[in-house]
């Protein structure tokens, strides 16, 4: 029976560990979600920043 008990010992400690680095996954996941979000409101904004300069009448140089 001895046997048994290490087993269930290791299977144990084992189902431990996956589950604490799934959970670690599950929190860089998480992370990298929030930097994506963060990435695509920069992005539209400077979309339309670039846009908007596209669109905007040159400068006239003013004269010295």
């Amino acid at each position: 029976m001895a046997g048994k008990n290490a087993d269930l010992g290791v299977a144990e400690e084992t189902y431990t560990a996956i589950m604490r680095e799934r959970d670690r996954i599950d929190a860089d996941i998480a992370h990298l979600t929030e930097t994506r979000d963060a990435l695509d409101v920069l992005i539209k904004a400077n979309s339309r920043h670039r846009a908007e300069l596209s669109t905007s009448p040159e400068p006239v140089p003013q004269s010295a």
